[in-house]
């Protein structure tokens, strides 16, 4: 390999390569080097240690000056005389150079969340640790957070630091895994120690079975129709609320009658079979509904958003006090009265578990999942078609009424 005083012009000099790369030494720093490309020259470290010929690479030439890569070159061969691993420092030394708004926004880039919850992010950080964007994160100490806590707990709320300290405390642990070298410490353990954390009371609400039919009732009372449906699909599949609003026509497959939640609460897609009570209703909202959303906005082009005021109107009117998630707690309810293995109902439900290794090993099929589907529509169908007979005793047609005739109700 060629042996030249690296300058500048000597630099200038030196051909891209036609295939592959060549190395030139400097005759004056030992180890100093520059490698030269097709169409890259770069300036590097190449030392052997413990019998290995190890390269660390500084960087391009015209990002750094020949005198810069210099003295990066000096500091390398200084840590590789002191036992130290250069790649392994410029780790640590990145790390502990991070600040707070580089640290973030990495973790933001690096991790799939939803769009909501992204925003959330940088709404908090931007208002709750605006001040401290531009330090460094290993400057955060625990007095620091401890401080920040109790004064975001005495302006907005104990809630509200919970969520905004577990959004700080998700970052430090992604930066401790990407620099691991760091020795960046978290210091949102304190907020533990000291049992600063507000853990809300876990809610139980679920509409009792036996009001069923009185919730459809005023369900039906509803004056806008895509509501009415909304909010009888996520009884019927026991989604969540925007897991139910996002789902557009083209993840509805109505010849292997199946629908699929692409974005997920954890991640997985969840894969469907519609019950004939489901398929029912989604055949009927086809004919009804414009865009590509299953439950259009007034604007066809966006989805549906929570309705609380008819959730208001239904509970005013039939004394059945609900939130969409309540819902979904009954859907699981039913799964449990109609004996459903804890398995099938985590499939359902999309839950997904860590702890009980069994479980994984347990594979859910879509004909089962079918059946059981049906087995919870059916339930639904009952209680709220006994209440109706009960009330229209002097209807002759038999059979009525049938599920067409309640998803019919739904539209009328």
């Amino acid at each position: 390999m060629p042996v030249i005083k690296l300058t500048k012009s000597a630099i200038d000099k030196i051909p891209y390569t036609t295939c592959g790369q060549r190395l030139y030494l400097d005759s004056e720093l030992k180890c100093f080097g520059l490698k030269v490309g097709k169409e890259v020259k770069t300036f590097v470290v190449q030392k052997d240690i413990s019998g290995r010929s190890r390269t660390f690479t500084i960087g391009r030439y015209g990002v750094f000056t020949t005198d810069e890569a210099r003295r990066e070159a000096i500091e390398i061969l200084a840590m590789v005389a002191r036992g130290l691993d250069p790649k392994v420092e410029k780790e640590r030394k990145r790390g502990l150079e991070l600040t707070v708004k580089e640290s973030y926004e990495s973790y933001l880039e690096n991790r799939s969340l939803a769009d909501s919850t992204y925003k959330d992010y940088q709404r908090v950080f931007n208002t709750h640790f605006c001040d401290w964007l531009k330090r460094r994160l290993i400057d955060l100490d625990e007095n620091r957070v401890r401080s920040r806590f109790l004064s975001i707990s005495k302006s907005n709320s104990k809630n509200s630091a919970s969520k905004s300290f577990a959004y700080l405390r998700a970052v430090f642990e992604y930066v401790k895994k990407r620099y691991p070298r760091s020795g960046i410490e978290n210091p949102t353990s304190i907020l533990s120690l000291e049992n600063h954390w507000y853990v809300p009371p876990q809610r139980q609400r679920y509409i009792d079975l036996e009001s069923l039919p009185n919730w459809y009732a005023g369900l039906t009372a509803i004056p806008n129709v895509a509501f009415r449906a909304y909010l009888l699909f996520i009884l019927l599949t026991g989604l969540r609320r925007r897991e139910a609003a996002c789902l557009t026509w083209d993840c509805v497959d109505f010849d292997s009658t199946v629908f699929q939640i692409l974005k997920t609460k954890n991640g997985h897609e969840h894969c469907l079979p519609m019950s004939d009570f489901i398929e029912k209703l989604l055949r009927t909202q086809y004919k009804k509904a414009k865009g590509k959303f299953v439950f259009p906005g007034k604007d066809k082009d966006k989805h549906i958003e929570e309705p609380k005021r008819a959730i208001m109107n239904v509970t005013k009117s039939t004394g059945v006090a609900f939130t969409v998630h309540d819902l979904r707690r009954t859907f699981a309810t039913i799964c449990d009265e109609v004996k459903l293995t804890k398995n099938d109902i985590s499939a359902l439900l999309n839950h997904q578990s860590n702890r009980d290794v069994t479980a994984n090993y347990i594979i859910t099929d879509l004909p089962r999942m079918r059946e059981r589907m049906q087995t919870v529509s059916d339930f639904v169908f009952e209680k709220i078609a006994k209440k109706l007979r009960a009330n229209h005793h002097g209807i002759e047609h038999e059979g009525w009424p049938r599920k067409t005739d309640l998803v019919e109700m739904i539209y009328q």
